[in-house]
């Protein structure tokens, strides 16, 4: 998958190919703590199911910066974007189910639903993280191009790094 800017680690060979594991980001460029400062963002509301490459496309009509979008939002997981309710609902009850499997004693059906619940609202709110995300608007990114082609190369790459990234108003 084609991306501009952020580089990610490579994965065990596969076919003889050395691949790119491009489900998570584990380098973030290093920035300056004010370099935000003179961007203009806008919010795009994700859908359920939505991949940051559609979202990439809607918004700048290539999908060569899905990893621009997860740097501003400090998205380190493609799965990290929102998913429907019955997504939702599986990955509770697998939780409940190995909770269950897991503990010294099995649990009742009375204490699967609470903690059924108490999962469930806690999924919930981890799948509506990310359901407004900050994009650069079309001259924003064609500044943040400028900037960061200012470099020889890539932009220096630190480990799990973010500064300073663009905050809520």
């Amino acid at each position: 998958m084609k991306n501009k800017y952020l580089e990610f680690d490579n994965m065990d060979f596969i076919d003889n190919k050395q691949v790119k594991n491009f489900t998570r980001l584990s380098y973030l460029p290093d920035l300056p703590k004010d370099f935000w400062d003179n961007f203009t963002f806008d919010t795009y509301l994700v859908d359920d199911d939505e991949y940051i490459e559609g979202i990439s496309w809607r918004l700048y009509e290539t999908t060569d910066y899905w990893d621009v979008l997860m740097f501003l939002n400090g998205i380190t997981n493609f799965y990290d974007l929102p998913k429907n309710f019955n997504v939702v609902v599986e990955r509770t009850m697998s939780k409940v189910d190995k909770w269950n499997q897991f503990s010294n004693k099995k649990l009742s059906e009375e204490e699967k639903e609470k903690k059924y619940k108490e999962l469930l609202d806690k999924e919930n709110e981890k799948n509506e993280r990310f359901r407004h995300i900050k994009y650069l608007t079309p001259s924003g990114l064609s500044d943040l191009e400028h900037y960061l082609d200012t470099f020889k190369g890539k932009p220096k790459i630190l480990p799990n790094l973010i500064i300073n990234p663009p905050q809520e108003n």
